[in-house]
């Protein structure tokens, strides 16, 4: 389960998801919020978000666009996203090797909805 996360940082994931949902609505199937493991949030006055998209295998070629449209709504120092995108196939094979990206983000993360 990942750290509270502050002002700034709801902020940007507001932004993000409202950024989503205008620009490319039907794009994401699922996105989680994680934190590396043995990292304390707490101890840093900025923020490193870990977010996991999971685009529909159809959105492909959206998932570079939607990592830029994240990083341009950050505002370092006080949030500092990093992005992970994968298409649903990409997200499936991945989801039973215990070290991915995807297996720490189900172990650990919270789902944000993008209504």
């Amino acid at each position: 389960m990942p750290a509270q996360i502050n002002y700034h940082e709801l902020q940007w994931l507001d932004a993000y998801r409202q950024a989503i949902r205008e620009q490319h609505p039907d794009a994401v199937v699922k996105m989680l919020l994680f934190s590396r493991e043995g990292v304390d949030w707490n101890q840093h006055d900025y923020t490193d978000l870990n977010l996991l998209l999971v685009v529909g295998d159809d959105a492909e070629k959206l998932q570079n666009p939607l990592r830029m449209l994240g990083y341009s709504l950050s505002d370092p120092p006080l949030t500092f996203p990093s992005i992970t995108t994968l298409t649903a196939s990409e997200w499936r094979q991945q989801r039973e090797m215990p070290h991915s990206a995807v297996a720490l983000a189900e172990r650990h993360g919270v789902a944000v909805a993008i209504p």
